[in-house]
């Protein structure tokens, strides 16, 4: 917590409404997936929002990647889609195409709504744009868990390594 705030402090300081979230993201996501006290961390992401609103940035600056994240992770599909949507709305279409952000926010997305093989999907694109073996690999394993996959392990690795 003092972390969180010296961090946000800082962000003030310098006058970066948008940087003011990192501190906030990092204390959400440390909230839902280590503590499971998804409460918490939706208090910490409505605290923040309170804080410094949106509309009070450009939005282009408005770091809706890691609010569409943190919802979801904090288990608010519907806030997620909210600023997911809003995003769609206000970011210059050139900027959405094709975006490996968007993806990464529909991902976050569909774990969030039990979709989870849109997540697979979506976790095997990223990782196949980025050429990241690692990237959604978090992700797609929280998928085979909603699945139910008795063999977890195998089927997640098996996407990571043979299913190219």
């Amino acid at each position: 917590e003092r972390e969180r705030q010296r961090f946000l402090e800082i962000a003030a300081r310098r006058q970066q409404p948008a940087g003011r979230y990192g501190g906030v993201f990092f204390a959400s996501l440390q909230q839902s997936l280590v503590l499971r006290d998804t409460a918490a961390a939706r208090r910490i992401l409505a605290e923040a929002l309170a804080r410094t609103p949106l509309d009070s940035m450009d939005p282009i600056d408005r770091p809706y990647g890691g609010l569409v994240r943190t919802y979801a992770l904090a288990g608010d599909a519907g806030k997620a889609r909210a600023f997911l949507e809003e995003y769609r709305r206000v970011t210059p279409p050139g900027l959405l195409r094709d975006s490996v952000g968007v993806q990464a926010m529909e991902l976050h997305l569909a774990l969030a709504e039990g979709r989870p093989r849109d997540a697979l999907r979506t976790a095997r694109a990223i990782r196949a744009a980025e050429h990241c073996v690692r990237c959604g690999a978090y992700e797609e394993a929280l998928a085979w868990e909603q699945l139910g996959s008795e063999s977890l392990i195998g089927s997640w690795v098996g996407g990571l390594f043979w299913d190219r």
